[in-house]
């Protein structure tokens, strides 16, 4: 059987392409510590005040940056691609909110909130997202959501990010 494969270093050898999973050794690197600081809470366990205003701006400025995606192309993301996320998010969170549990609901929708982020990290190998909004869906989805005060905060936090974005990103 032969291997159909051409090869990408014009040797006479033929190989499979190598997908870039390391998205993170991007040479043009992104603002990391915005995504490692958010955090949901004060220290007095009340929502921060400024999550959802001027955390949520700095959010969209970086989102807003021509970006890398996964595979290290330079890529904007489009509000079509945010809008398609915010969807999942808002299908889930009126799953949850319109049950007659809501707590036994989100159970149930634990693993789905979590799927979605390797929704986005599919969205980024496809070239459709850069690697920081890819790494802030991961981060919070995976790193900040365990409790369904938490997963409504989430949706309210992409909800102010997509009221920043208009007029920031292309569509």
């Amino acid at each position: 059987m032969s291997n159909n494969y051409k090869s990408y270093n014009n040797n006479s050898k033929t190989q499979p392409p190598q997908h870039n999973n390391n998205y993170n050794k991007s040479s043009e690197p992104f603002k990391k510590d915005i995504i490692n600081n958010i955090r949901y809470y004060d220290e007095k366990g009340g929502v921060d005040v400024n999550l959802f205003s001027i955390k949520a701006e700095e959010i969209v400025n970086e989102i807003a940056k021509l970006g890398k995606t996964c595979t290290g192309k330079d890529k904007d993301n489009k509000i079509t691609q945010l809008r398609r996320f915010y969807n999942d998010i808002l299908t889930i969170k009126n799953k949850i909110e319109y049950s007659k549990d809501p707590e036994l609901e989100f159970q149930k929708e634990l693993p789905y909130i979590k799927m979605i982020a390797a929704k986005a990290n599919y969205a980024c190998q496809r070239d459709n997202i850069t690697m920081f909004l890819n790494e802030f869906i991961k981060h919070n989805v995976l790193n900040l959501i365990t409790t369904n005060q938490d997963y409504n905060i989430f949706c309210t936090l992409f909800e102010s990010i997509i009221a920043y974005s208009t007029g920031k990103l292309k569509k």
